[in-house]
């Protein structure tokens, strides 16, 4: 796995992101046409540079499921144990 695209962002980093590495560089930056490698044609560029941005976003997706899910793992045992010490046993699942 390559680590060219480590540290991208979507957008440019605010006055509010200063606590962000100094080599830390916005996706805007990355898709300039300039920094396209020279065996790269600039439309493989470009669906490249789409294609990455649909993977951070998909990955940003699956993040927030994950937390998703784990709070509702939290609210289900919290619910059974409320539920438990009021004498209620669990019948299925």
């Amino acid at each position: 796995m390559s680590n060219m695209f480590l540290g991208t962002a979507l957008t440019k980093p605010t006055a509010q992101a200063s606590s962000l590495p100094q080599n830390f560089v916005s996706l805007d930056d990355l898709d300039k046409p300039s920094c396209c490698p020279e065996n790269v044609d600039l439309d493989s560029w470009r669906a490249l540079c789409i294609l990455r941005r649909r993977k951070i976003d998909s990955e940003r997706q699956i993040a927030n499921v994950v937390a998703d899910l784990a709070e509702t793992e939290e609210v289900k045992e919290f619910a059974y144990y409320a539920l438990y010490s009021l004498g209620y046993t669990r019948t299925s699942c």
